[in-house]
């Protein structure tokens, strides 16, 4: 068997996309059970296996045998298979408790019995509007799902391997107005200081911070309508790239000199990457 000499000591591991479930009504039991129940499907699913070799518990429960099962041998091999998790966080919801779905359309979003909401019962939003519908800045939620994994797992090491804001591209909006990117350069500076705060205060062990992304680009089904990137690319004149006021914030944030002006958290490692 040949060793891989560019790979030895390598590390392995699954890039999880999570978001944080806060309970559409705190006073509800059920929104309560519901928030824990939301994140075993989106992120017990995967992670469960590969920690105690089985999927949660309450999936097994309300997905049956439509939910495939491992062998011995499977979970065996499962166990412990990974050197570190990656997280991929973007936004937040709310969850709110659904007592019935259509037991005749079975889908992985009312199999959780769960809706998902933008504002709680008393009206209230759970973070800025970005670019897409989805996208909800609610940075303590990346804090708060760092913490979910550190005490459900047994305080493995994490990469954020994916972390950004995104704005809707439109045609007509002045490139100047692009390059002032004030919310992006506000979400990475505050989705930061939580991990800073993960890391000194709660004891979460993150090895490293992945910006998304470098540059616009291509983005699943939305094309190129949105933009993450911290530099600016211009699409009607040769594909010219431009540094945000985002990139600007990060070139001095990665300064190895300390900065008195800047007031920056240490995380261990940080980086940017496009992909």
């Amino acid at each position: 068997m040949r060793t891989c000499v560019q790979c030895k000591d390598g590390k392995i591991g699954m890039a999880h996309c999570p978001l944080w479930y806060e309970p559409y009504d705190v006073t509800c039991d059920e929104d309560v059970e519901a928030a824990e129940r939301a994140m075993e499907f989106m992120f017990g699913w995967h992670m469960n296996p590969t920690v105690y070799g089985d999927y949660p518990e309450v999936m097994k429960k309300i997905v049956g045998k439509r939910l495939p099962s491992f062998t011995d041998s499977q979970s065996r091999k499962l166990k412990g298979s990974f050197d570190f998790i990656g997280i991929n966080y973007y936004s937040s919801v709310y969850a709110k408790n659904v007592d019935e779905v259509d037991p005749d359309k079975p889908f992985w979003r009312s199999d959780q019995h769960v809706e998902w909401k933008k504002q709680n019962k008393a009206g209230k939003a759970i973070g800025a509007q970005g670019g897409v519908e989805w996208n909800l800045m609610y940075p303590q939620g990346l804090r708060k799902v760092l913490n979910y994994a550190k005490n459900k797992y047994g305080n493995p090491k994490f990469i954020i391997t994916e972390n950004g804001h995104c704005d809707a591209y439109e045609e007509k909006k002045p490139k100047l107005y692009e390059l002032m990117d004030m919310k992006r350069t506000d979400y990475h500076k505050k989705h930061i200081s939580n991990v800073h705060q993960a890391i000194y205060e709660d004891g979460v062990q993150v090895d490293g911070y992945f910006a998304w992304s470098l540059l616009d680009n291509c983005e699943w089904n939305c094309g190129y309508e949105i933009r993450y990137g911290l530099f600016y690319v211009d699409y009607e004149n040769g594909l010219k790239r431009y540094p945000k006021m985002s990139a600007m914030w990060f070139k001095e944030f990665l300064k190895e000199k300390d900065d008195d002006k800047i007031k920056k958290p240490q995380v261990k490692r940080v980086k940017i990457s496009e992909f």
